[in-house]
């Protein structure tokens, strides 16, 4: 709703960046077949209930200045740091390019969209190199998005899918700017 809700207050698109991280504490517990059903459902509907753009920014890992940061959970409440969920970061980004892939079979979405955030020093791994590999299959719908985040500078850059980039460079903190 919250989105829905925040669409009439916007001209173009919202941004949700580290979308898949900031979503990690919340589906401790939880099997992959409940967290897939539950973000199906909510991206549907987004498609069908949001009339501006959304663009989600998922990240291949957990960035540095993220990590140590107050990981917010159920109700509310801080449990422990977003450094922890690094593994449910992942999954998340893995099911959610599985859920985009079975909604394009049967029509393109292209509301929300995806930003791939891509950092070169971490294209060594075997599990980024999947992840990509997912995410570059659905380029053939014409999502998601990537990010080439090369400098130090761009791992603080939000960026949409119409192609704004939002820094951190008026108060210095990500939090805030």
């Amino acid at each position: 709703d919250a989105l829905r809700l925040a669409s009439t207050e916007v001209s173009c698109e919202q941004g949700v960046d580290f979308f898949n991280i900031f979503l990690a504490p919340f589906i401790s517990g939880l099997s992959p077949e409940e967290i897939k059903d539950e973000l199906a459902r909510f991206l549907s509907s987004l498609n069908l209930t949001v009339s501006t753009g959304i663009s989600f920014g998922i990240e291949t890992e957990i960035p540095s200045f993220i990590a140590e940061s107050k990981a917010i959970g159920p109700n509310g409440n801080v449990i422990g740091v977003y450094g922890d969920y690094a593994d449910e970061a992942f999954i998340l980004s893995s099911l959610i390019l599985d859920i985009f892939s079975e909604m394009c079979n049967f029509k393109p979405i292209f509301n929300p969209s995806l930003i791939i955030r891509v950092h070169p020093e971490k294209l060594v791994s075997s599990d980024v190199e999947g992840l990509l590999y997912k995410a570059h299959l659905l380029a053939v719908y014409g999502l998601p998005y990537f990010a080439n985040i090369f400098f130090g500078s761009e791992e603080k850059v939000s960026y949409t899918a119409n192609g704004q980039g939002f820094s951190a460079n008026w108060k210095g903190d990500w939090e805030l700017d």
